[in-house]
């Protein structure tokens, strides 16, 4: 069975990093994670939620009867597969998947825009000029790679300022990614700042001594928060539920709002659970397949943190998940790093290294493997206009993208 939820906050969100967070530092740290969580962490919340409504206590191992469902440990998740999580921005009151801004996209820094004493000037990401493309090879500490090269619109307004990438700051939705996936700029007007979905909230807190109860000297510690602003939701697809079992979005006799509520994140933070309906149509993203297909040559674009082989990813070697494609560029900020907690042996889970979401990798398919190509794209619903996941641990969130084209820039200059 396949059911979607969006999860509304309660009060504010805290998820960790990995930031080190003793309790004896000499110095004040402050401590948060990236907002929207890991997918693990959305795993984990989905699973204990499930068991909760199934008979679980809520506290140790769930027992053997649920192992062949949700697993058993952090990286076992039985017969589950999510996808998400998925900014979710209520228009109308219908729900609207945000996407993270790929950061190929060039655009010139805007002057802030002049507003009232009592207001604060509006955010404006700048003017999209262009994109960055495969350039030409240089030698690096993996031998010869081709680089990003910034490609200016033909139709760009002139500017004076020098163009850099977009930062992680800025969203998408769904028809404006539509339109960059086709190598179209959109316009400034169509993205969404982060502070216009959450903001950080900073916390502090303070460390109790169980046998005296307590507060010690010097046992302060500051975390930071994600609020949501109105409207905002985490949305999650859940596919291998069994029929029989009870679902957290189902209506509770018990509860007057209808909703199951149930730990989220840190602290013990807690999430509303709600039903997602018509997310089959909400996560339609018109890709320009076709022309994937002819040509063999595609860019593609991280919406959740992609967990890909290192050797892949410098190109060492094919990509055979997707027809023994080549990644011969990336546009690419540091990794993310994901960990978590394992709460059966109550132990921290290693930090592992992530692809950013709005990571961009350009990638070219054998031209003797290009019917290959479309039977992956077929069987993954890419040629349905959905997304699909790609890599490592897709059960649990990971690897969820979009496939776009580039333009080989070096070609074109060889007819001249």
């Amino acid at each position: 069975m396949r059911k979607a939820f969006r999860l509304a906050p309660l009060d504010t969100w805290f998820f960790r990093d990995g930031t080190p967070f003793p309790s004896d530092a000499a110095t004040q740290l402050d401590v948060g994670g990236p907002f929207p969580p890991a997918p693990t962490a959305v795993a984990g919340a989905v699973r204990a939620a499930i068991a909760l409504l199934n008979g679980w206590s809520g506290s140790g191992d769930w027992g053997p009867r649920f192992y062949e469902v949700l697993g058993n440990g952090p990286e076992n998740l039985g017969q589950l597969d999510l996808t998400g999580p998925i900014i979710l921005h209520d228009q109308n009151g219908c729900p609207r998947p945000l996407w993270p801004a790929p950061r190929h996209l060039a655009i010139c820094d805007a002057q802030p825009k002049r507003a009232g004493a009592s207001q604060k000037p509006e955010r404006d990401p700048g003017q999209p000029v262009g994109f960055y493309m495969p350039g030409r090879r240089l030698t690096c500490d993996f031998g010869e790679r081709r680089f990003p090269e910034l490609i200016l619109q033909e139709h760009s307004p002139p500017t004076e300022d020098r163009p850099k990438p977009i930062s992680d700051e800025w969203w998408l939705p769904t028809p404006v990614l539509a339109k960059v996936l086709e190598g179209h700029l959109p316009g400034p007007e169509a993205f969404v700042h982060r502070d216009q979905l959450w903001r950080e909230e900073p916390r502090i807190g303070i460390q109790r001594c169980n046998q005296t109860r307590r507060v010690e000297q010097g046992a302060l510690y500051a975390t930071r928060h994600a609020r949501l602003r109105e409207g905002v939701r985490l949305g999650v697809i859940v596919d291998g539920i069994p029929e029989s079992w009870k679902l957290p979005c189902q209506e509770d006799p018990g509860n007057p709002k209808g909703s199951f509520v149930s730990p989220f994140g840190g602290e013990s933070r807690a999430a509303a659970w709600e039903p997602w309906d018509g997310f089959d149509q909400d996560l339609q993203i018109r890709m320009p397949i076709e022309k994937v297909c002819h040509t063999g040559r595609f860019l593609l674009i991280a919406l959740t943190p992609l967990c890909l082989p290192h050797e892949v990813f410098i190109g060492n070697v094919p990509w055979e998940e997707l027809a023994g494609a080549e990644v011969i560029c990336a546009f690419a900020e540091r990794p993310v790093r994901i960990g978590g907690w394992d709460s059966i042996r109550f132990m921290p889970v290693p930090l592992r290294n992530y692809l950013a979401p709005g990571t961009v990798l350009y990638c070219q398919v054998p031209k003797d493997r290009l019917g290959e190509l479309r039977n992956v794209l077929e069987q993954k619903g890419a040629t349905q206009n959905r997304p699909f996941k790609v890599g490592d641990r897709k059960n649990a969130g990971f690897g969820l993208v979009a496939l776009g084209v580039w333009k080989e820039v070096l070609e074109e200059e060889s007819k001249l």
